[in-house]
């Protein structure tokens, strides 16, 4: 777990940098479906997470290879 000072510093840095960040707290899944972020499950791999506080940092690294 990131101790407050850190995860501030965190945001902090991914601010400047440009990415989005987001704070919540993180329960059951929407009941509209989950995402696949690569070939990872989601909704599954963030279940791990559920009733804390979470913090999530988006950044674009450029656009996704086109789909063969």
């Amino acid at each position: 777990m990131l101790e407050s000072v850190d995860a501030h510093e965190l945001v902090r840095i991914a601010r400047e940098a440009g990415a989005d960040v987001f704070r919540f707290a993180l329960h059951n899944p929407s009941e509209t479906g989950g995402w696949l972020v690569g070939d990872l499950d989601f909704c599954e791999y963030l279940d791990r997470y559920r009733d804390q506080q979470v913090l999530l940092i988006v950044a674009p690294l450029g656009q996704a290879p086109a789909a063969a």
